[in-house]
């Protein structure tokens, strides 16, 4: 995945890297509509096969359910962009 730190995805102003793994980089960014720090998690969809995609955007897409269930202090909304992403048709999920 290209290196997003200081460019703009959509709305987002990419601030830093804050993680990855086998399935997905998360990055610190500014949300320029609301104002607000958010979290945008892009999955690694570039050398992936059909098959296994499927199986992680599945993964994906629990993942970001049991976030938004979690009613926590700190806890921010999560929201999930999938096949309709905010770069390059990577499926993300913010927060």
């Amino acid at each position: 995945m290209a290196e997003l730190v200081g460019k703009y995805v959509g709305r987002y102003h990419i601030i830093e890297q804050l993680g990855q793994g086998g399935m997905a980089v998360v990055y610190k960014a500014y949300d320029t509509t609301l104002e607000r720090d958010v979290a945008i998690k892009f999955i690694r969809t570039g050398e992936i096969g059909p098959n296994y995609l499927a199986q992680m955007l599945k993964r994906f897409k629990r993942e970001a359910k049991s976030l938004a269930r979690m009613d926590y202090p700190n806890n921010k909304r999560v929201k999930l962009h999938h096949k309709e992403s905010l770069y390059k048709n990577e499926p993300t999920c913010y927060s």
